[in-house]
Formats: C-alpha cells, sequence, structure tokens
C-alpha cells in the first residue's frame, strides 16, 4: 500500500514568514510558500495543529493567542495599508490603557473590510503617519498622542 504524497512547498519561507509574524500567516501568504489550498485547510481542521484566527489568518499553533498574535492577525486580515490605532496603539507604546482587547484598525477609505471578532475597521479618508515597533516584528501603529486621541474617540 502506498503511502500519500505530501505536497511540496517553501518551507523555509513559510517558516520565515511564521517567525516574523508572531506564527501568524494570511491564507494568500501559505499560497505564496505553495501550499496548496487542501494542504492549508487540513491544517486548520479541527484536530489540526493550526487554528483560523480570522477570515483568511491562522495561527499555526493551538493552545491561547497573545495579544500580538491578534494584533498580527487583524493586521494580516485587514490589509497591507492598515495600521493599529485606538487601545492597542497604545498598549504598544507601552501605556496600560484600560479596556478590552479589542484591536481597532484604520483603513484607507477606498478598502473594504469588515469589523469581525476582535477587530474593528474604521475607515478613514486620511491615514496618520505610520509609526512601527521595534521589537523582532514590524507591527504598524499610529503615534502614541494619535492613538489616545483615537482611543478616547472610539470609546464614546
Amino acid at each position: 500500500m502506498r503511502m500519500p504524497r505530501k505536497s511540496p512547498f517553501d518551507e523555509l519561507r513559510l517558516n520565515r514568514i511564521l517567525m516574523e509574524q508572531y506564527l501568524v500567516i494570511s491564507r494568500t501568504q501559505g499560497l505564496t510558500c505553495g501550499m496548496s489550498s487542501r494542504t492549508l485547510d487540513l491544517r486548520v481542521v479541527l484536530s489540526g495543529p493550526w487554528q483560523r484566527l480570522l477570515p483568511g489568518v491562522y495561527l499555526a499553533a493551538t493552545g491561547t493567542v497573545t495579544q500580538e498574535q491578534r494584533e498580527m492577525a487583524a493586521l494580516l486580515y485587514a490589509g497591507p495599508q492598515s495600521l493599529i490605532t485606538g487601545l492597542a496603539a497604545m498598549r504598544r507604546h507601552r501605556l496600560r490603557p484600560p479596556g478590552l482587547d479589542v484591536v481597532d484598525l484604520l483603513i484607507p477609505w477606498t478598502q473594504r473590510r469588515q469589523s469581525t471578532a476582535y477587530v474593528r475597521v474604521h475607515r478613514t479618508r486620511k491615514m496618520p503617519p505610520r509609526m512601527f515597533a521595534t521589537s523582532s516584528c514590524t507591527v504598524p501603529r499610529s503615534r502614541a498622542s494619535c492613538a489616545s486621541f483615537s482611543a478616547s474617540a472610539l470609546s464614546r
């Protein structure tokens, strides 16, 4: 009896993406690494080694999801021009805001994404300047002053 063959894909590229993004990957990134749709789907089944965080976004681990992983998943879900704002951005600036673990994202007005799960999407005609975390992972976020203003405006 023959064993089924594994579909080949670029494991080095996949592992690099996972390490750079807190083990979070989008479906598009997985497909770009040469994974088949079936391979991705099999990794996310109930007993699989990955879990679905948001539509088209997966965590390559089981167990509890960290705040960093939730934020990365939110950014991958919303697209490359999105950035973290509000309380989540304040946490990124090492400020300790009270409140929920909601991830507020700003996206360009022309982009179409809906809020889902723990992600609140806010469309804007004027994107603020982007800032980036200094950790090993690049996370687009707004400046601390913009983040605190956004947090107070979004909490109303």
